[in-house]
């Protein structure tokens, strides 16, 4: 019986280790070849930070907070991850370096 209860015991242990949280993230670019930025960042994101599991439309926004002359191609995207919140900024962070993104101080 004892080992019954401690093998139970390690798949409930796995099983509590191995949850996936479902995320929404917002993604867009309006420099370059946008369409292309968008593939390589949700390529990125399913190698980096989860699964993607499912996508929006693309749609076209103007810039908001700033001037610009470039329109935004924006999406949402939906990911299953096991990663703690802080670690998924962190990702995504790396992911908009890899990309070129340049931060203004204090973003």
């Amino acid at each position: 019986m004892h080992e019954i209860y401690s093998i139970l015991h390690f798949i409930n242990l796995v099983n509590f280790l191995l949850v996936m949280e479902e995320i929404y993230l917002s993604i867009g670019s309006n420099l370059g070849n946008r369409n292309l930025n968008i593939a390589s960042a949700l390529e990125m994101i399913g190698n980096h930070i989860g699964a993607v599991t499912g996508l929006s439309s693309l749609f076209e926004t103007t810039p908001w907070g700033f001037e610009s002359e470039e329109r935004f191609l924006n999406m949402v995207v939906s990911v299953d991850t096991d990663l703690e919140p802080k670690m998924v900024l962190e990702k995504i962070h790396d992911i908009e370096a890899s990309l070129g993104r340049v931060r203004a101080a204090g973003q």
